[in-house]
């Protein structure tokens, strides 16, 4: 069986802002969201936007070759090679900025999404999802 592919929208950094330790500690807990959804459903792959296995985009605005609007637009396009889009709203925090955009993104485009604050709750939403079929 071909994994699902299951994008990950989480909070980066505030742009404006960039801090570098808040971009580094909210991508550290978004991997590890990212594993914990793995580990509980292997039929899924997780891609998560400055996680382990995102170079390119990274870098690309780390060396100021795409601003943050350009990243987005590449991130949205990532979206659409997904299957299902989860976004990370710790505290059930409003969603704003790429989150948003991502977010809305998967709705335009028909693309199932969840917002959730505990990883359990993303693991009961994709596993059910599964379940019913919805994804097979």
């Amino acid at each position: 069986m071909t994994p699902k592919k299951i994008y990950l929208s989480h909070k980066i950094s505030a742009a404006e802002t960039a801090d570098k330790a808040a971009q580094a500690a909210n991508c550290i807990a978004a991997q590890k969201i990212g594993k914990a959804i793995q580990d509980a459903l292997p039929m899924v792959e997780v891609y998560i936007p400055g996680g382990p296995t995102e170079r390119f985009v990274s870098r690309a605005y780390e060396h100021e070759y795409m601003d943050v609007k350009q990243i987005l637009e590449v991130d949205c396009e990532i979206v659409l090679d997904c299957d299902m889009l989860v976004c990370h709203a710790p505290g059930n925090e409003k969603i704003d900025g790429g989150r948003l955009i991502e977010v809305n993104y998967a709705i335009t485009h028909g693309i199932p999404n969840y917002i959730f604050d505990e990883p359990e709750h993303a693991i009961q939403f994709i596993d059910t999802f599964f379940k019913l079929g919805a994804l097979a």
